[in-house]
């Protein structure tokens, strides 16, 4: 046992004093009586003051003596020792991934034992100590404090999640933080990524649970069939050396069962089921694993997390799309090429018919011919008081319309400046050149009727020629025709929630089952880290007045099938120290506080009684009496006897509770957040003097420290009370300005027993992120955010922003290139596209101010990387170090089938649409199939289409099991 402190023993001389005090004879008064009476009492005075006599009476004394020995006891912070105390400062980190959630033999999880440990660690630390949460982000909860009961908060407010989590993501927060211990408490999924990390940095890594086994289901999804039945795919997977057999169980949303289907993993670990025709009553289906048997008896299911699964019934609503007006061949291409089907043309929206089955969509080439109150796409609108542009560069203001891109621009000519209605939304925007945006086109929803408005004919923009003007067409018919609320039915943790743009600010999101006791309201667009089945239900508008009914959906979340692996053994991660869980101590000081007060409460309690029954014994009196004169007691014994006693009694009570005093904070801790992007480094000079002249004006006493940022965030200068600074000596990625990144990173370097202030020095260019989300972190943690804008550079620069290329191709696999170029001004330029050393193709291009995006077509070739090097030259560009970006992908080769044909069956249709794909495709007759095992194995596939068995050699019939084995 190990003791917090040894100062308490101190309250040790208390002991002689409390029996010295009772051992005082009191001062009698003088009072006149009888001699008779002297000796009447002579020989019980005469008893009275033996010293033994007096120890027994005075049961009192006694129970004080045993408090006060109880209180240092819980003074001293008693603790079972597990480890050494340390008075380094120190960060904890927690891994919430979903792998922390597998079960250990002792019927804990690994999250819990972690949390265990770390908790018994903070009762040992004297040092400052952070807390950090590492799942699909970084939480930091505590910062550099030494407040035990604020530490245990902060432990107890962590709560596991489910998404895939890299605990290498708190790299750069923990460099900031400045510590000299590093714990981290992890599994063997989580340890398996740090090994870089651990040499780098010095850390202990400390690593939970042991080789698992684990059953669990990894998607599941329903169609309706002709029938009007739907079928239903469930998907398995089985992780760990031992065969299992389980039932999987399908319900519908009432809660009937069903199908129930017997699984066993002996011939595949990993495969899906179907069940088709049923009978599916509600909004959604269920599938449960249940009766989990492994071939070693001794092996349990180590995950529960996984073994339900969900699936929502999609009815989509039909639609049919009209083109009103003597066409348009831009959108008549672009919605072949969106939905492989023809729009139907029609001179005026009456023509469209009123009874048309499922929905309907109006594309109006011209806005006067818009004549039906329906869902509608609206070129070419005009109004008589907008204002005219005859040319402009458009912003295409990507979101919630068109949320799988990034902002990009086209040139047009006529356009209206048009008045975005209070239902709107602004979709796209020209530059009047004072700073300010007006729009030319916007989109939203009035009175239940949703619209796209163009103020110009897209016959006068570049906007057709651009890859993006199909994927924009999609997206808008897709927003007009679809009714749902959520965009996203299907997602995994950790991702964020995607709704329709025409949601309102009232929509309810609500965990509805299979979700864990920590799933809460994720909120519109927030990251959803807890896998189940969630319900939202939002108020759709039905007329001008508002008024509307209420609708509901259901969209699921998905664990991740990588944290259902709990497979690895932590002894086999050399840098990492295997941990059982360790004795929880925290009880200790409680329960001796809880004795003391039971002890105080029951001294007192005989205090008053003695006094209350100081009449005769003899005389017979009721409780409600005896309760009577005890109360008296209090009133007339003495004021200051009962409040002293009375007072202990609530310090002891509230040393139990551990209420919270509200602190003060009397200093502050001030950052400075510098933009060293390359759009501001002309300012530099400018920032550096600022710097000087409010670091040497800060108060003594306050600490500051400086952070550096681009396209990162650096430490430039640690927190510290010591008024200096010369100069900036660090050099973060200045290709771009994350204004958000470097505030959340500045964030995590304040400390949580100072008032906090950072200070952002920037030219206000926000290219990437957006400082609006971090507003309420900054609100939460009550810091003061303040900016001082500088001008952007006067040199011209131009640079490769960003490159959007597959991570994975085939060899002769056509694919895509999407290059995202920033100019600070408008000129000419090439961007030219090398493979190595090889010029492949030069392009002669028009920058405009801000982002460019340009998409490259080229096809994989036959090596096992894909490499390009994009660069861009132009004219005036005065920056060359950022022109250049290099973009890869694995090059697979194509997959090899063997493709046997019958007697009588004519495959050649089936081996142009293997080829079609890309797939390496050879057709022989069911005669000429191979016979020997290595002629079959020179195949991934083979595919018999309509073949008998009588038809194909012997060889091939004996030899096709152990090819299915091998492969």
């Amino acid at each position: 046992m190990t003791f917090g402190s040894l100062l308490p023993l101190i309250m040790l001389v208390g002991v002689p004093i409390i029996i010295i005090l009772y051992m005082m004879k009191p001062k009698g008064k003088r009072k006149v009586i009888p001699s008779l009476l002297l000796w009447k009492d002579a020989e019980r005075n005469d008893e009275s003051v033996k010293f033994a006599r007096k120890l027994i009476k005075n049961i009192l004394m006694f129970l004080e003596i045993a408090a006060l020995l109880l209180l240092m006891f819980a003074a001293m912070s008693p603790k079972l020792k597990l480890g050494e105390a340390t008075h380094e400062s120190t960060a904890i980190v927690i891994d919430v991934s979903g792998s922390m959630q597998f079960k250990n033999q002792n019927g804990h999880t690994r999250f819990e034992d972690a949390i265990g440990d770390a908790r018994d660690f903070i009762e040992l630390a004297s040092g400052e100590v952070s807390v950090l949460a590492v799942g699909e982000d970084v939480e930091i909860l505590a910062n550099s404090i030494t407040d035990k009961s604020r530490l245990r908060r902060a432990i107890s407010s962590i709560t596991p999640t489910d998404v895939a989590g890299d605990i290498t993501s708190a790299r750069g927060i923990l460099e900031g933080l400045e510590v000299k211990n590093i714990i981290v408490y992890t599994d063997t999924n989580g340890a398996s990524k740090l090994e870089q990390m651990a040499a780098d940095l010095e850390m202990d890594i400390r690593v939970y649970g042991e080789d698992s086994v684990n059953v669990g289901l990894t998607q599941m999804s329903m169609k309706k069939n002709a029938e009007g039945l739907y079928d239903i795919s469930i998907g398995y997977q089985k992780t760990g050396s031992a065969d299992a057999q389980f039932d999987i169980s399908l319900y519908d949303a009432d809660g009937t069962l069903l199908e129930v289907r017997t699984i066993n993993t002996v011939s595949s670990p990993g495969n899906s089921v179907l069940m088709l025709g049923k009978p599916v009553k509600g909004a959604y289906a269920r599938a449960e694993i249940s009766g989990i048997r492994f071939s070693d008896e001794k092996l349990f299911d180590g995950l529960d997390r996984d073994n339900t699964a969900y699936s929502v019934n999609l009815a989509k609503t039909e639609y049919t799309a009209y083109l009103v007006g003597v066409g348009n061949t831009y959108y008549e291409k672009a919605y072949t090429a969106v939905t492989h089907d023809t729009v139907i043309k029609v001179t005026s929206d009456s023509e469209i018919p009123s009874s048309d089955k499922g929905g309907k969509v109006a594309i109006y080439d011209r806005a006067d011919l818009v004549q039906e109150n329906m869902n509608a796409f609206i070129q070419a609108y005009h109004p008589k008081e907008a204002e005219e542009v005859k040319g402009a560069i458009v912003t295409v203001k990507t979101g919630s319309l068109i949320n799988d891109m990034s902002d990009f621009t086209f040139g047009a000519g006529n356009l209206s400046v048009l008045e975005c209605p209070d239902w709107a939304v602004p979709l796209m925007v020209i530059d009047t050149g004072d700073g300010k945006e007006k729009v030319v086109a916007y989109y939203g929803d009035n009175a239940g009727v949703k619209q796209v408005v163009l103020g110009f004919d897209i016959r006068d923009s570049e906007y057709p020629l651009l890859a993006e003007f199909p994927i924009f067409i999609a997206d808008s018919l897709s927003y007009l025709t679809d009714e749902s609320i959520v965009r996203n039915e299907y997602m995994l943790a950790g991702e964020g929630l995607a709704l329709s743009p025409s949601v309102s600010s009232g929509v309810k999101i609500d965990p509805f089952e299979g979700c864990g006791s920590y799933a809460t309201d994720p909120g519109i667009g927030s990251i959803v880290k807890c896998s189940g089945l969630y319900k939202l239900t939002d108020k759709v508008k039905s007329d001008e007045k508002g008024s509307g009914k209420e609708v509901t959906e259901y969209f699921v979340v998905r664990y991740p099938v990588a944290e259902g692996d709990g497979t690895g053994i932590p002894q086999d991660i050399t840098y990492a120290t295997a941990s059982s869980g360790g004795v929880r101590m925290s009880s200790l000081k409680r329960l001796a506080l809880i004795l003391a007060l039971i002890i105080l409460i029951i001294d007192y309690i005989i205090y008053l009684y003695r006094y209350a029954i100081r009449t005769s014994l003899n005389e017979k009196r009721g409780i409600f009496s005896i309760f009577g004169e005890m109360f008296g007691v209090m009133k007339t014994r003495g004021l200051t006897e009962n409040v002293i006693r009375l007072v202990l009694i609530v310090l002891v009570l509230l040393a139990i509770i551990g209420p919270i005093l509200p602190g003060i904070r009397r200093k502050t801790a001030t950052i400075f957040v510098v933009d060293m992007s390359d759009s501001c480094m002309g300012s530099l000079e400018e920032e550096e003097k600022y710097l000087n002249d409010w670091i040497a004006k800060l108060p003594r006493g306050e600490k500051v420290a400086v952070v550096t940022f681009g396209r990162n965030a650096t430490t430039e200068q640690f927190l510290t009370d010591e008024a200096a600074f010369t100069q900036i000596a660090t050099n973060p990625d200045g290709t771009a300005t994350n204004i958000e990144e470097a505030v959340k990173y500045a964030l995590a370097l304040l400390p949580d027993d100072r008032t906090g202030r950072i200070v952002v020095l920037t030219d206000g260019r926000e290219t990437i992120g957006d400082i609006n989300g971090t507003l309420d972190a900054v609100r939460d943690a009550g810091v003061e955010l303040c900016g001082k804008l500088y001008e952007g550079r006067t040199a011209n620069d131009v640079y490769v922003q960003s490159i959007d290329m597959p991570d994975k191709l085939a060899t002769g696999d056509a694919y895509t290139i999407k290059v995202t170029v920033y100019s600070s001004f408008e000129t000419n330029g090439v961007l030219k596209i090398w493979d190595g050393s090889k010029l492949l193709e030069e392009k002669d291009v028009k920058l405009i101010k801000g982002e460019n995006t340009f998409i490259i077509d080229g096809v994989a070739g036959d090596k096992t990387l894909e490499q390009r090097t994009i660069t861009v030259e132009a004219t005036g560009d005065l920056i060359a170090e950022n022109n250049s970006v290099v973009a890869a992908a694995v090059v697979e080769a194509p997959q090899t089938v063997l493709l046997i044909s019958g007697m009588n069956e004519d495959s050649t249709g089936f081996e142009k649409l293997l080829n079609d794909i890309n797939v390496d495709a050879t057709m022989v007759s069911a005669i000429n199939a191979p016979v020997s095992l290595v002629e079959m194995l020179q195949y991934k596939t083979i595919i018999i289409d309509n073949c008998y068995v009588t038809d194909l050699p012997g060889g091939f019939t004996k030899n096709i099991s152990a090819y299915v084995k091998d492969y």
